[in-house]
């Protein structure tokens, strides 16, 4: 069989879903409800085409020209400069129940004259029609929609031109018969859960193509609608055998005196004060004093304080801020869904291109009926760091060292390092204790070490029993 002709929607996440993107001089259907993105997802495509000299237009039956136009405004698309360029075309087609009469023989013969020169005016190639249904809502039920919506669903295939139709949901949340007529059909939906909400994404059907039958996250941001890539979820990453130093050398000594290996992660879980943020600190300081760049995600406490805090270990992140080495994004867990953190730490990401990455804690995202998001968030995490060979270490906080529960230990099999700290007492007094769980692929210590924390950092001290 011949493979079908796609059509890239610009949008990487969203053509990973589709294997490549919209089927080609075909239809596609883009449904939900309200607030779910439907206009920025159709518009997106006739701009991201429009950059690629690919001419379009869209046809709204809600929103004026300069409503829309408005209303991308805050974002990166600038849709005046692609009218002006002639490779898109607004235009709102407005019926006013006062001027117009309901006939029995109605058809959308108009409909098509209107689109047919539209098309040939810029030459187009893509036609977005928005919120198609509300041209049937203003009509009796007496009407034909369905055979109305198949002869025009044909006769833009012989125009060749790429389409898409947005529409809601039926009252019962299921599909309308556009579904059935058209070749490809995306839901998109937004759900409130624990007072978060998150938006999802799903591609119901697509004739004749493979394509991803799961939900995925997506976000509506600055940028327009971000999807994690879909490549971030296999295996396939390469693996370096390069050495990054942990920034502590009595650390070192414990993976054979060179560190931890570069593109990997590492897992650093402890109870509150063992030390975790002061190891990572340690850890950054080496990235940005090798004139490396890094990114720091906090859920716990805000840039100043970590700051202040790390000053105390003689250690100046300012310093590498000021360098435009070291970025560190603070928010609260609470104030995202899981969804919504993982697009914005991978944008933030993908836009810095750090060489190391610390979330601190990942531990923030815990609670007891989403283990299995929760472990979907830090695979991709995990993951798309690999695959940019970015050296991730994420802080674990734990409760109790002496029982490592299923629960605690959610990602670890996830990870290539995972350290242990915890703190200790003793004759009134109260120390701290690291040791290696695991390091895949290297030589490490497997004795339980004595750290301090001092004015000049933590030092390991040595083991003479270590093997």
């Amino acid at each position: 069989m011949k493979n079908m002709e796609k059509l890239s929607t610009g949008i990487k996440g969203f053509d990973d879903l589709l294997h490549g993107g919209l089927p080609k001089s075909k239809t596609t259907y883009i449904m939900g409800a309200a607030g779910t993105g439907k206009t920025m997802l159709a518009t997106q495509f006739l701009y991201e085409s429009a950059l690629l000299k690919v001419p379009g237009i869209l046809v709204s039956f809600d929103e004026s020209k300069e409503d829309i136009i408005g209303n991308f405004q805050s974002i990166y698309m600038n849709l005046n400069e692609m009218i002006e360029n002639k490779l898109l075309s607004l235009t709102h087609i407005f019926f006013d129940e006062n001027t117009i009469a309901e006939s029995n023989n109605f058809t959308l013969e108009g409909l098509k004259l209107r689109l047919e020169i539209l098309i040939d005016d810029i030459g187009a190639t893509c036609v977005v029609l928005d919120s198609f249904q509300t041209l049937f809502d203003r009509f009796s039920q007496s009407i034909n929609y369905r055979a109305e919506l198949s002869n025009l669903i044909h006769w833009l295939k012989e125009k060749k031109v790429t389409t898409v139709l947005t529409g809601g949901l039926e009252d019962n949340n299921g599909l309308g018969v556009e579904s059935y007529l058209v070749d490809c059909v995306v839901v998109l939906d937004q759900r409130v859960k624990g007072q978060l909400s998150t938006r999802r994404v799903r591609v119901v059907k697509y004739r004749g193509s493979s394509h991803e039958i799961n939900e995925y996250p997506y976000s509506i941001t600055s940028k327009g609608i971000l999807l994690s890539p879909l490549s971030s979820l296999d295996l396939s990453h390469k693996v370096l055998r390069s050495r990054v130093s942990t920034g502590i050398p009595s650390l070192d000594t414990l993976f054979g005196g060179e560190g931890f290996y570069e593109g990997s992660s590492i897992l650093v879980s402890g109870e509150a004060g063992a030390g975790k943020s002061s190891l990572s600190a340690h850890f950054i300081r080496n990235i940005c004093s090798n004139n490396q760049k890094a990114i720091i995600f906090l859920f716990e406490e805000s840039e100043d304080q970590i700051k202040r805090n790390m000053l105390s270990i003689g250690i100046d992140l300012q310093v590498f801020v000021d360098k435009g080495l070291l970025k560190i994004f603070a928010l609260r867990p609470t104030q995202k869904g899981l969804e919504e953190h993982l697009l914005n730490m991978i944008e933030k990401i993908d836009s810095f291109k750090p060489n190391a990455v610390v979330i601190d804690p990942i531990t923030s995202f815990w609670s007891n009926d989403v283990d299995f998001a929760i472990k979907a968030l830090v695979t991709q995490i995990i993951d798309h760091c690999k695959m940019k060979h970015i050296t991730g270490m994420y802080m674990h906080l734990m409760h109790g060292m002496d029982n490592i529960t299923e629960k605690s230990t959610l990602i670890s099999s996830l990870i290539d390092t995972w350290l242990v700290l915890r703190n200790r007492e003793k004759d009134y007094r109260r120390y701290r204790e690291l040791y290696i769980v695991k390091s895949r692929g290297m030589p490490h210590s497997l004795s339980v070490h004595k750290f301090k924390m001092t004015n000049d950092g933590i030092i390991v001290e040595s083991n003479v029993n270590d093997e």
